[in-house]
């Protein structure tokens, strides 16, 4: 039994290095929204609530590590290694976005191990961005951005947005973009690649 789980889930140097390219991708991606975000932060500010949407596709690095690779740190590591590199290409969040990258990493780490890394559908992933969209909001959001300040209506709108944009820009969006890499054939030896 402890053998059968060690080959199931013990890395092998692909997995690795996967889930370091996802990472290193993620990280230019995020960098480049950032930018983005950044540009358009002025014509949305005025209200907190708005600013929500935009916030799930900082979980998609751990969501596809987590559906590629479907063992136990992959969506963390995923998460965590793109946090740190976009960290350090010059996010406009400085070391807070590595605080950010962990409980990111940790919300959708903990959904994928609530399933023992055997079910990836969209409802799953959906669920995955939602419970990291709540999490986050507390910490380290919360502290960084003073959210716990607002009013209560204005709190509950924040998280209402915040988790559809967890379950659209970081679950289905990371789902949809790990199946349409997967049907080229070049994730053929990831359990998502055998899969189909």
């Amino acid at each position: 039994m402890i053998e059968h789980k060690k080959k199931e889930y013990g890395y092998t140097t692909m997995d690795v290095v996967m889930i370091a390219v996802i990472g290193v991708v993620f990280a230019i991606l995020f960098w480049a929204y950032n930018q983005m975000f950044a540009f358009i932060f002025p014509f949305i500010s005025a209200s907190p609530i708005t600013i929500q949407a935009f916030v799930g596709f900082w979980f998609i690095a751990g969501i596809v590590s987590g559906c590629i690779v479907q063992k136990p740190g992959a969506a963390f590591l995923g998460e965590f290694i793109a946090a740190v590199i976009s960290m350090l290409l010059g996010s406009i969040w400085g070391v807070w976005v590595i605080v950010s990258g962990i409980m990111q990493g940790l919300g959708v780490e903990a959904v994928f191990a609530a399933y023992r890394y055997k079910k990836f559908t969209y409802f799953t992933v959906a669920l995955a961005g939602i419970f990291t969209a709540v999490i986050s909001f507390f910490f380290p959001e919360a502290v960084t951005e003073g959210f716990l300040a607002y009013r209560l209506p204005i709190i509950v709108g924040m998280l209402v947005v915040r988790m559809a944009s967890g379950a659209l820009l970081g679950g289905a969006l990371g789902k949809f973009i790990t199946d349409s890499v997967a049907k080229t054939g070049i994730l053929r030896n990831f359990k998502v690649g055998k899969a189909r």
